[in-house]
């Protein structure tokens, strides 16, 4: 966050559809646009590997982009269901 070489890189931003579908459900403070690291690599690479693009225009005609299981996210999709199972476990030992 200090770094002035990380600062003068090229930054790009995951499309909004994705960027508010977060589900990092044990984080403390809830974040508008926030997601984990695991979400937004699997997002990202997903886009890159042209794997995502159908699925986000799909959500997006049914009005229903803030349904993470209407956005496939390709062979990252695996990755994406382990994360959601560790939030719901970790979830499970709150009272």
């Amino acid at each position: 966050m200090l770094s002035p070489n990380i600062h003068a890189l090229t930054q790009i931003c995951l499309p909004e559809q994705l960027a508010n579908n977060g589900q990092y459900l044990i984080r403390k403070v809830a974040k508008k646009n926030a997601l984990s690291s695991l979400e937004a690599t699997c997002y990202a690479l997903a886009l890159l590997d042209g794997e995502l693009h159908d699925s986000i225009e799909e959500s997006m005609h049914e009005g229903d982009v803030k349904n993470p299981d209407k956005i496939h996210c390709g062979h990252y999709q695996v990755l994406l269901d382990k994360f959601a199972q560790f939030n719901h476990f970790q979830l499970s030992f709150r009272k």
